[in-house]
């Protein structure tokens, strides 16, 4: 029967109990993944993007804005599109002609090829100053794949050279702000692990504490705490981050992951397996929280094993009469 319950077990083990504090952050952005994109030259603005609102995600290369030619500045920037177009002109004109001798094998390999590598660095040039800039305006491209984070010129709006358009910001971060109670500050930078959980799921990432705030002041009594996230995760700049630090203090006791726990009107129960043939629920009282493990202080032994996955529905089995009679997942 075990099989069609579908199962896993754990051991209940000796280990480490850490202190606990909780604290509530939110998520800062990777170093590096935010751009504000300007104005080359003034003009007016035209959104490219429908309905564009802060949070909107955007894709790499894709034009955001326009710079409008009917108002644009735009001495400088045909300037150099015409100087890009006379030097492409005149290198394609000597490709053609040098083609055509390489054929009939009047221009040695050598020659051809170094006229070859100028005309397609000219063309490349050429081209891509006409695709940011056209009949319909210079193009404000996004910098990466990320999502709009701020806007700072209205759609239709004259802007200046060099006066800020739009931040393009990345989904990916890798830094947490939380704020904890001066009383608390020995404690935190006494940290030893780190967890960060996301809605009460503890995320398979690694942290660390990198600076505790020492002052207070009258209108901000709390300190702020720096969390670094090894591996940079998929979170908007402001989202909620929930931590847990765990600080030493040389305690042992027994753990069992928490999802074998078993919650019934505030008690908790556990499915433990015995011997490897059956199955009983016994009641058992916890202590503190550690990331996705919890301390036992009364009710198991240490080496026994408690289901962690599907306990509810062998408890629900059990209640029915139906327990599985052998199980052997681990």
């Amino acid at each position: 029967q075990a099989w069609k319950i579908g199962f896993q077990t754990a051991p209940v083990q000796d280990d480490t109990v850490y202190g606990m504090i909780k604290l509530a952050g939110r998520w800062m952005p990777e170093p590096g993944t935010q751009r504000t994109l300007n104005a080359g030259s003034s003009g007016n603005v035209l959104y490219e993007v429908p309905s564009m609102v802060q949070g909107i995600a955007v894709k790499k290369g894709q034009v955001l804005m326009r710079i409008s030619g009917k108002d644009l500045n735009v001495n400088g920037i045909e300037s150099e599109i015409r100087k890009a177009k006379a030097e492409f002109e005149q290198v394609k004109s000597e490709y053609d002609r040098k083609k055509e001798l390489h054929q009939l094998q009047v221009v040695p390999d050598a020659e051809f090829e170094e006229v070859e590598k100028r005309y397609a660095v000219a063309q490349a040039n050429y081209q891509q100053l006409l695709n940011n800039y056209g009949a319909n305006g210079v193009a404000i491209r996004a910098p990466f794949d990320g999502y709009v984070k701020d806007i700072s010129v209205e759609n239709g709006a004259f802007a200046g050279a060099g006066q800020p358009l739009i931040t393009v910001g990345s989904e990916l971060s890798s830094m947490i702000q939380a704020r904890v109670s001066p009383e608390k500050r020995g404690l935190v930078t006494q940290t030893k692990k780190v967890w960060v959980l996301d809605s009460g799921k503890t995320l398979p990432v690694k942290g660390k504490v990198v600076s505790v705030g020492q002052n207070v002041t009258e209108g901000n009594p709390m300190l702020s705490v720096f969390i670094e996230v090894k591996s940079p995760v998929t979170a908007v700049e402001g989202n909620l981050a929930e931590v847990q630090l765990g600080y030493s203090n040389n305690q042992m006791g027994l753990v069992i992951p928490k999802d074998a726990l078993l919650e019934d009107f505030g008690t908790y129960k556990v499915v433990v397996q015995n011997g490897g043939e059956a199955f009983a629920m016994r009641p058992v009282e916890i202590g503190a929280f550690n990331g996705d493990r919890v301390t036992i202080t009364r009710g198991l032994q240490n080496g026994e094993w408690v289901v962690t996955t599907g306990a509810y529905q062998v408890k629900m089995a059990s209640m029915a009469g139906s327990a599985p009679a052998h199980g052997h997942a681990h």
